[in-house]
């Protein structure tokens, strides 16, 4: 069947693909600039802690997830979801953010298989990561897991690499906490694990 368009239909049809180009532009001038602005915020503090040898990414904890779950959420959110752990510790660190004797409150450990949760009062957050073939870390809506490179990650993170950069490490920088860092770990090139770098 053959259809027949009007010239007022072809102009008002080009006209609404031109304005969802226009505001697909936008949107990313946007997206980019917020980047833009978060790197600049935090250039100083990079700049003075960021390792050069390393890649690095810096977005907000809120732009995290693991296996569908927000890295920072709730005890109650984390025993509905994975049910029971497998075993409970309570850390006992010396200092650091997670120091009962420095915060004046009790931190917990849940361990579930290769991943544990620290978990006090109303929140939990993830700390440690050994990445099996289910696993998938969200990073600003990029999936990744340990079937992905090195090469493939910087690739879909959008990370450039320098001369410099060494091919085991890319850290994540959340803008919320300026002192703690994540750090994903490479083994044979492939994603192995996620850990938390904790000041003391």
């Amino acid at each position: 069947m053959k259809l027949n368009f009007s010239p007022l239909l072809l102009v008002l049809f080009l006209f609404a693909c031109q304005k969802n180009i226009s505001q697909s532009a936008e949107s990313t001038k946007t997206h980019n600039s917020k980047l833009n602005s978060t790197n600049l915020k935090y250039a100083d503090y990079l700049n003075k802690y960021a390792n050069p040898n390393y890649l690095y990414i810096v977005t907000s904890i809120e732009q995290l997830q693991f296996n569908g779950v927000n890295f920072k959420t709730t005890p109650d959110n984390i025993l509905r979801i994975f049910g029971q752990p497998d075993s409970i510790i309570e850390p006992m660190y010396d200092c650091g953010p997670f120091s009962e004797d420095w915060q004046g409150m009790q931190f917990f450990q849940y361990f579930y298989g290769k991943m544990n949760y620290i978990v006090y009062e109303n929140s939990s957050e993830v700390q440690n990561v050994i990445f099996t073939d289910s696993d998938i870390l969200k990073i600003n809506e990029i999936d990744i897991n340990n079937k992905m490179t090195f090469e493939q990650i910087v690739e879909v993170l959008h990370l450039e690499i320098s001369p410099e950069t060494q091919e085991n490490k890319i850290i994540i920088y959340p803008f919320e906490l300026q002192d703690e860092y994540f750090i994903l770990i490479f083994k044979n090139n492939f994603l192995n694990q996620f850990d938390r770098y904790e000041p003391c």
